[in-house]
């Protein structure tokens, strides 16, 4: 095995994940409350977007990271569409009709939702506050976006694991058509 790819699974954030994976499935009892997953979530939003603003001021705004920050803002809309095409879907009535209801959504709505949704936003915001900021912001950040870092980023895959093991235990119970199982495709 590749001793790159061992000394990842050995990272100390990657075993909190398979820890809460464990823990989940021999049902114990410890959870992280829903408010402070969500602020795990927001934090490492807010430090991978200023992180990322940084290393864009530093490398300049070059034509490949244009590129890439055009094909992660084509996803948002992408994904945003597909939601709620499938919102749209569901809601069609089972009689056979190929009917859109009516109200069906616009470009516009699609790209203010693929913009303007809070995690999106905080994002964006934290990439354009490290992009203005630069090396004298990631100085003042580091405290907060480097120092801490891998220690939410534990308890955030920590949770990740547990939700992992909760919803393979879920799971278990439905037939193999509602699981995705690829036999049933």
């Amino acid at each position: 095995m590749d001793a790159r790819l061992v000394s990842n699974f050995l990272d100390p954030a990657i075993l909190f994940f398979f820890f809460g994976v464990l823990a989940g499935g021999i049902r114990s009892n410890l959870e992280i409350p829903a408010s402070i997953a969500k602020f795990f979530s927001l934090y490492l939003l807010v430090a991978i977007g200023f992180k990322g603003g940084v290393a864009l001021a530093s490398s300049g705004v070059t034509a490949p990271a244009l590129a890439g920050i055009g094909a992660a803002m084509f996803m948002a809309v992408l994904l945003a569409s597909w939601v709620r095409n499938q919102d749209r879907t569901a809601s069609l009535p089972s009689s056979g009709s190929a009917e859109m209801p009516p109200g069906t959504v616009s470009l516009r709505a699609v790209l203010h939702e693929a913009f303007t949704d809070g995690a999106h936003l905080l994002l964006i915001g934290s990439l354009t506050i490290g992009l203005i900021t630069g090396e004298n912001g990631r100085a003042m950040m580091a405290p907060f976006t480097a120092d801490i870092f891998k220690g939410i980023l534990a308890f955030f895959l920590l949770e990740m694991g547990l939700l992992v093991a909760r919803q393979l235990r879920e799971a278990r119970g439905m037939p193999p058509f509602l699981r995705g199982d690829p036999a049933f495709s």
